[in-house]
């Protein structure tokens, strides 16, 4: 007999519920799973009809959806009060209503809940008092959610911050439910590294940043993925100090007429920022190279200069006469330490340079030449020189090339073909005018 209420019973709970996911408006998710317990001891006591008590519940749950969890309590004597529990915390978000019906009083508790992470392998607890005294059905809640990230340094190289060439590890910690299964690490928003697998990940994972450079500062955050979803960590602004170098890569020129004023930047980028600067001047134009420092010239000769001590990044400067031109060297410096390769300004005359001089034409063979012109400089300034050599009949261009050297090889010419030809030569002034020559074979 009791089995057969039994059943009644969970058929009931089964339309019941059918029913009301019908017509629900809620957000929460009603749960089908049903448990019960039957109170058999309690009734063997007075010989009453058993009472029962069930619970509705599907897992596993997802954190931060809702759902409708239903604990139904029968006794046959009056309306049992039901009272809900989620570990140690009493839970008050339920809607109760009584029913009679064939079995006796029961009352059913729908509890709305929107577990948490924090919630997974929490115990659930359904308490129903009544008549018959206390008794209660329990479950583990099976809560699952993406991950949980956070992103921090291990261990700084030293107290007072991450100099350029530190080595340093960023660890990515994770928490998740089912498990990882990808780990992406990005830099200002652009990807360097992903780890994945096709089975469950380990809660920690590693960085490894060695000779650090200022490139690699910038904010870093680690993407973690499970069934669920992803969830990027914060960002961890990671910040490099670093002595100041200069902005511009090459070296500057201006061409200024005597009387004018030039203003020079040195526009130096350093963390932290610079807090003086130094200046120098020398008459020599030509690339100083590895000797700067030494204050000599590719020769190895001893360069005469000028030399200022300033606390700003720029100076105006005038040249008057013929020796004021020049070239300025600028290094600033921070608490990590003086600027290494120095910011070059040329200041020079208005005016392009020489054209080529002293040209002629070498080793003529039936299908090759050379060319030959002197070597010069342009106040001070290293040359290169280009060749261009034309057929004459067509026109077309048959070979063009730049180099530092004003000799050039020319090959592959047919017999008796008539050649034209220019070169220039290049400087950071610019480009020189033309040198034509001309190459006529008699048949």
């Amino acid at each position: 007999m009791f089995n057969m209420r039994l059943q009644s019973e969970m058929m009931a709970v089964i339309r019941n519920k059918m029913v009301r996911r019908a017509a629900a408006t809620t957000r929460h998710i009603p749960v089908i799973l049903v448990i019960m317990i039957s109170l058999q001891n309690a009734a063997a006591q007075d010989g009453s009809k058993p009472a029962s008590i069930l619970i509705n519940i599907e897992q596993p749950l997802t954190a931060g959806l809702g759902y409708e969890i239903t604990c139904r309590a029968v006794d046959g004597e009056t309306p049992p009060d039901i009272f809900w529990w989620l570990g140690d915390r009493k839970l008050h978000n339920s809607i109760e209503r009584t029913l009679v019906t064939e079995d006796g009083n029961e009352t059913v508790s729908i509890l709305l809940l929107t577990p948490s992470p924090d919630d997974n392998g929490q115990t659930l607890k359904c308490q129903a008092k009544g008549a018959r005294g206390v008794q209660e059905k329990s479950v583990e809640l099976l809560v699952h959610y993406p991950p949980i990230v956070a992103l921090y340094m291990d261990r700084p190289p030293r107290p007072d911050g991450i100099r350029e060439w530190d080595n340093i590890t960023l660890k990515c910690y994770t928490q998740s439910n089912p498990p990882t299964w990808s780990v992406k690490w990005m830099l200002q928003g652009h990807p360097l590294k992903e780890i994945t697998s096709s089975g469950p990940l380990n809660h920690e994972y590693s960085l490894r940043l060695n000779d650090i450079n200022r490139t690699q500062a910038g904010n870093y955050t680690c993407i973690v993925s499970n069934a669920i979803g992803d969830t990027e960590s914060s960002p961890l602004r990671v910040t490099v100090k670093y002595r100041p170098v200069c902005r511009l890569q090459h070296p500057m020129v201006y061409a200024v007429a005597l009387g004018d004023d030039v203003e020079l930047d040195c526009a130096a980028d350093a963390v932290p920022p610079a807090t003086s600067y130094h200046w120098m001047f020398s008459q020599s134009m030509m690339d100083a190279g590895p000797y700067i420092w030494h204050l000599r010239g590719p020769s190895g000769e001893m360069i005469s200069y000028v030399e200022w001590a300033s606390g700003v990044s720029w100076r105006n400067h005038q040249p008057t006469k013929d020796t004021e031109y020049g070239t300025f060297f600028c290094t600033a410096k921070n608490t990590i330490g003086e600027q290494l390769d120095p910011c070059v300004f040329h200041v020079v005359p208005p005016g392009l340079p020489d054209a080529p001089s002293n040209c002629s034409v070498l080793n003529e063979t039936t299908d090759s030449f050379a060319v030959q012109c002197s070597n010069s400089t342009d106040l001070g300034f290293r040359q290169s020189y280009q060749l261009e050599v034309f057929d004459v009949k067509s026109g077309n261009l048959m070979f063009n090339k730049t180099q530092k050297s004003p000799v050039f090889l020319v090959d592959d010419i047919e017999p008796n073909q008539d050649i034209t030809m220019r070169i220039a030569a290049i400087s950071p002034r610019g480009r020189s005018g033309w040198t034509r020559m001309n190459i006529f074979r008699v048949p």
